[in-house]
């Protein structure tokens, strides 16, 4: 009920903001619970889905794939969400990735955290990590440049391990 509830709430959310893009980490926390097919019906409509990429490898995994992207021109966001299936435990195990190029949203991101009582166990220069044991959840966060050699522009990914 609870996620029918938040479904709702975050659709009239985004159709009143006019865009889809994730602007706290309350936001990307909820994306990241949500399945692919959920995901797909949430953000159909602003954000593109490319087709899902499957790779298996040789010890017995299965790794799909779903990228979405959002774009509003100076802006870029992109979430992938990523299931490894493991034939010898017939489990999937998801991961959530966020990719963008908005050094306030990472700010907010950050300071989000430290608010719902994760703790930074790793600061490094392009990478830090942050832990909550009551969330059973780490938020990997990563720098990094773009291949762009004109324009020198910072990325910014989160990591959602859940």
């Amino acid at each position: 009920m609870k996620r029918i509830i938040f479904t709702t709430l975050l659709v009239l959310l985004f159709l009143v903001k006019g865009n889809a893009q994730i602007n706290n980490f309350d936001n990307l926390v909820e994306i990241s619970k949500l399945n692919v097919e959920q995901m797909q019906s949430e953000l159909e409509n602003t954000w593109k889905l490319k087709l899902p990429i499957r790779t298996v490898t040789e010890n017995n995994s299965e790794t799909k794939h779903y990228i979405f992207e959002f774009n509003n021109g100076y802006k870029k966001q992109i979430i992938r969400k990523s299931g490894r299936f493991q034939y010898e435990k017939n489990k999937t195990f998801w991961l959530t990735d966020f990719q963008f190029n908005d050094e306030e949203l990472l700010n907010t991101i950050k300071k989000n955290l430290l608010e719902k009582g994760f703790e930074l166990v790793t600061d490094e220069k392009n990478r830090c990590v942050y832990e909550n044991a009551k969330m059973a959840m780490a938020i990997i966060i990563r720098t990094k440049n773009s291949d762009n050699v004109e324009k020198t522009v910072e990325f910014y990914e989160i990591r959602i391990v859940n």
